[in-house]
């Protein structure tokens, strides 16, 4: 049970971040809603790249044996 609450925590915190980031783009960049969606999709495509890479990066450095 406690695995569902933290999936809903996560969740929750990622509406969130995409909620204030959309009000970011809408009220003090583009004043447009169209221009304020395609930013907050094009930050949450490149944020989810990022991760990913990350964390590719973070496994092959803790599994490089470095000659010494």
């Amino acid at each position: 049970m406690a695995d569902r609450h933290q999936m809903l925590f996560v969740a929750l915190l990622i509406l969130l971040t995409a909620l204030l980031i959309f009000v970011f783009f809408y009220g003090g960049v583009v004043f447009n809603f169209t221009d304020a969606v395609a930013g907050l999709l094009i930050v949450m495509i490149v944020s989810f790249l990022f991760t990913t890479v990350a964390a590719n990066a973070t496994a092959i450095v803790g599994t490089t044996q470095f000659p010494e």
